[in-house]
This record gives structure tokens, sequence and C-alpha cells, in this order.
């Protein structure tokens, strides 16, 4: 009788646990202006390559795979940085 009496309170537990658990939801910050100090700082870097690149420091190649790994690390943090909060109703 008493492990009775346990499972049905776990069970009564587990389901309030799951209940709340149910209106959770993940929320993001809706932050463009992370995305445009990225597309600032990605630009200063590049022109720094750039002028490594004109100077003899960097070659052609390591210019350009900078350049390609730059653009796609801005592009992910940007499209992160404008998803939005479910109130917004991005989702």
């Amino acid at each position: 009788m008493i492990k009775t009496k346990s499972y049905i309170f776990l069970t009564i537990v587990m389901f309030l646990i799951l209940f709340t658990q149910v209106n959770c939801h993940t929320e993001y910050k809706n932050a463009p202006e992370v995305c445009l100090a990225i597309q600032a700082q990605s630009q200063i870097n590049t022109n720094k390559d750039l002028q490594d690149l004109n100077t003899g420091l960097i070659t052609e190649a390591r210019f350009t795979e900078r350049l390609r790994l730059r653009e796609e690390g801005a592009l992910v943090i940007c499209m992160v940085s404008l998803i939005k909060t479910k109130e917004n109703s991005n989702f």
C-alpha cells in the first residue's frame, strides 16, 4: 500500500513537472547592434589583411582564406543575433 501511494505521488509530480515544462521556450535576444559591430570589425580586419597582402606579409591564398572564414563567421553571428523571441512572433 505504501508503494502504491508513492507511485501515485511520483506520477502526479511527474505530470506536474511535465505540465510546467510545456510552457517553457528558448528565448533569443534581438540584437542587430551585435551584427553591426561584427561587420565593422570584419571590415577593419579585412583592411589590415589587405595591407599585409600588399606588403607581402601574407599570401593571396591566405588572404582569401581569412576573408572567407571571416565572412562566414559574421554571417552566422548575424543570423543568430537577429532571431527574435516567441513574443515577437518570429517563431
